[in-house]
């Protein structure tokens, strides 16, 4: 269960984090420290902060599950443009009577959450299910 008193101040932070290119991702690591692989454990990829939030074919899959209709241009923003424009969208979600932009921010966390259960605990859940945990 999410304690908005101490969860939102994290959030807070790990969205600042993010739109500074200052999230913990393996492409920020390997940059100090030349021997950690920068690939994403899912896909391959270099895990970049957009990679892990909004491109890797995993958190894609999260996106397009939403109950949100996503515009043409959700996968294609550069990261700072996508976060202000989404975390500022004051549509409402019919069927969830909540801004957009509320359970965006609270989707990023929880793809940020899960990707560190992932690669620190070896557990994860479908992405199916954390759409439905999220709203």
């Amino acid at each position: 269960e999410l304690d908005l008193d101490t969860s939102l101040p994290k959030i807070q932070f790990f969205i600042w984090k993010s739109m500074h290119e200052r999230l913990t991702t393996r492409q920020f690591l390997a940059f100090s420290c030349p021997n950690i692989n920068d690939r994403c454990p899912r896909c391959n990829s270099i895990e970049t902060t957009s990679h892990i939030l909004r491109d890797c074919s995993w958190a894609k899959v999260i996106w397009l599950q939403s109950p949100g209709i996503l515009p043409l241009s959700f996968f294609q923003l550069p990261l700072q443009i996508w976060l202000k424009t989404n975390s500022k969208l004051e549509i409402t979600l019919p069927s969830l009577k909540l801004p957009w932009s509320i359970f965006f921010l609270f989707l990023l966390w929880q793809i940020w959450l899960l990707r560190n259960d992932y690669i620190f605990n070896n557990q994860s859940i479908s992405q199916t299910h954390l759409v439905h945990k999220t709203v």
